[in-house]
């Protein structure tokens, strides 16, 4: 039961590193994907724009 014990435990220690060390990187491509996201809406968006005039 011990060992079952220390080795949950080794496995929640591991998440936490997990979640220190990777979490701010993964923000970091979060919001690097969501400035494109919002470039290329914004692109979107002025092509329907020129395609309105256009008519």
């Amino acid at each position: 039961m011990i060992i079952i014990n220390i080795i949950i435990l080794l496995i929640y220690a591991g998440a936490a590193i997990f979640a220190i060390y990777y979490l701010p990187i993964l923000a970091k491509d979060f919001k690097r994907v969501r400035d494109q996201n919002d470039r290329i809406i914004q692109t979107l968006d002025e092509i329907a724009k020129l395609l309105k005039e256009k008519e």
